[in-house]
């Protein structure tokens, strides 16, 4: 089966203020931790978070980051997802990449 695929950007402002702009123009905050770097800050579009099935915890994805630099694949957990407590929108997703410095991390599943 192929791991759903999300495209997301980097994003460069944190904090609720910028995180609720993002939300009213159709994106969703969320982060990457990876080890041994900083964690990156991303947003997604929230239409395609809709078309995925991310609502699960530990559910694998392929991000495609675009940076300035050029596009970037990571594969992906998702460690943590934020909803709205009675409506039924994302406010955040937390990410944890699969793949260390060396190389491909092996499967955890």
């Amino acid at each position: 089966m192929a791991l759903p695929e999300l495209s997301a950007r980097i994003r460069q402002q944190v904090g609720k203020g910028p995180s609720r702009a993002l939300r009213r123009a159709g994106m969703v905050p969320a982060i990457l931790h990876q080890s041994p770097q900083e964690p990156v800050l991303l947003k997604i579009k929230a239409h395609d978070l809709s078309r995925q099935s991310l609502g699960k915890l530990n559910s694998k994805v392929r991000l495609k980051i675009e940076t300035p630099e050029g596009n970037r694949d990571v594969l992906a957990r998702v460690q943590e997802v934020q909803r709205h407590p009675f409506r039924d929108y994302l406010l955040h997703l937390d990410f944890i990449s699969l793949e260390s410095a060396s190389g491909p991390a092996r499967d955890i599943s």
